[in-house]
């Protein structure tokens, strides 16, 4: 006669194995649109090299303090996610739009609050000795790049929407336009074809800003005008209460993000050596900042999924996240990492970085 734990433990098995599908089914887009999230910077590496070693040293610093801010945008969006996919578990489809609403003003807010820090911080540069023939020509890309941090945070806050709603692949296609934008943008400006006059580095900062103007200009007309996102828009209004949960729900996560992507970027910015070293640390940071936001989607599965079940009251689900738990583990050493990196000097920030940013 079997044991009464034997059904139990299949039963157990298949929700576990029928949730690793689902994690999957969610994850695959995600990893694929936070990596292409990262891409705009990674084109500009690749495009601008040519040019020799200063433009790509430019690039290569105004990238490491992107990471960082583009980390802290995402942490402070991140409860967008949260509230719709609440939302969307507890079949309030009507509400999500006052979650979008909400959400896309903060971010957008959001972005221009650090626009505007990133463009301060120009001319601090060359006070912690940066080289100087870097920061001479890097000026004009710098706030175009500081710019482009608007409308990145704003399709942060409509990709998150997707995400959470069960539509992923949306946000992948999304994100990849402004890359071909980039792309084909920076062929014409840095480089002066079809007539263009060549621009060299300051072409590569306009192309990425409009490519950024593109993306969330056409992310943002869809998800309000399109068929499939009718129903979100007729209670969609905007009240206190609102922005002040997202707000209360987003300082801490911004927090947590901003030092993970000083963990990763901190060594590039303090970076001190002529503009050649920094060439290579621009190539390798590039291609390894690309992966390290994967960490970034897992989490944000686990967390579009557990809230989803909490709300649907399917609590005893849950216990097949262990992921979630291993992925906030590494979080925090990021962030014990990060804090590291600002407080410690040179050597010890490029010793740390070493170990925090291995994806």
């Amino acid at each position: 006669m079997s044991s009464p734990s034997v059904p139990v433990a299949a039963s157990a098995i298949g929700r576990a194995c029928a949730e690793i599908g689902a994690l999957l089914a969610l994850a695959v887009p995600l990893v694929a649109g936070h990596g292409a999230a990262t891409g705009i910077t990674l084109i500009d590496t690749a495009m601008i090299g040519p040019l020799g070693a200063a433009p790509l040293a430019a690039v290569s610093l105004a990238s490491s303090f992107l990471t960082i801010i583009y980390a802290a945008l995402y942490g402070f969006a991140g409860p967008i996610g949260v509230f719709a996919g609440q939302r969307f578990g507890a079949g309030e489809v009507a509400s999500l739009g006052a979650v979008a609403r909400h959400g896309g003003l903060l971010a957008a807010g959001a972005g221009v609050v650090a626009a505007i820090v990133m463009a301060l911080l120009l001319p601090l540069l060359s006070l912690i000795g940066q080289p100087p023939e870097v920061v001479a020509i890097l000026g004009p890309y710098w706030l175009f790049m500081a710019a482009s941090l608007v409308p990145y945070a704003i399709s942060v806050a409509a990709k998150y929407m997707t995400d959470s709603t069960d539509r992923p692949w949306t946000g992948v296609v999304f994100i990849v336009i402004p890359l071909a934008v980039n792309m084909l943008l920076n062929w014409v400006l840095i480089y002066g074809n079809w007539g263009a006059p060549a621009l060299g580095l300051p072409g590569a900062g306009v192309a990425s800003f409009t490519a950024q103007a593109i993306g969330a200009v056409l992310f943002w007309a869809y998800l309000r005008f399109a068929m499939p996102f009718a129903a979100w828009w007729p209670r969609a209004r905007l009240t206190r209460r609102g922005f002040g949960e997202q707000v209360r729900e987003g300082l801490p996560m911004t927090l947590q993000y901003f030092l993970e992507g000083a963990s990763v970027a901190v060594a590039g910015v303090l970076l001190q050596p002529g503009s050649r070293r920094r060439c290579l640390w621009s190539r390798r940071r590039s291609c390894r900042g690309a992966g390290w936001v994967r960490w970034w989607a897992v989490r944000c599965v686990c967390r579009c999924r557990s809230r989803g079940y909490r709300w649907e009251r399917q609590r005893r689900r849950m216990f097949v996240f262990p992921a979630r738990g291993l992925t906030e583990c590494r979080a925090g050493w990021s962030v014990v990492g990060g804090s590291g990196c600002i407080v410690t000097n040179r050597s010890d920030s490029v010793r740390w970085c070493r170990g925090s940013r291995r994806p």
